[in-house]
């Protein structure tokens, strides 16, 4: 396990100089409030993905979440 401290504000890099693991992590964690869709480069990363979609269900409203949760069953019927 590794703790790693970082001020978003101060995280200046861009999608085309992430090269680690946790650059990644951190640049989806600063820019997660404006992404719609994943970056090819952070695309590499499933969780990153996962955690997109878990913070784009956060931000909607009740009958949208009602929608992705019919859609959700018809798919499992």
């Amino acid at each position: 396990m590794r703790l790693i401290f970082v001020e978003l504000p101060k995280f200046k890099r861009t999608l085309s100089e992430l090269n680690s693991l946790t650059d990644k992590l951190i640049y989806f964690l600063k820019e997660a409030a404006t992404l719609h869709e994943i970056p090819e480069n952070l695309g590499e990363v499933s969780e990153i993905e996962m955690a997109l979609n878990i913070a784009n269900k956060i931000n909607m409203t009740a009958e949208e979440l009602d929608i992705v949760d019919r859609r959700g069953i018809t798919l499992q019927d």
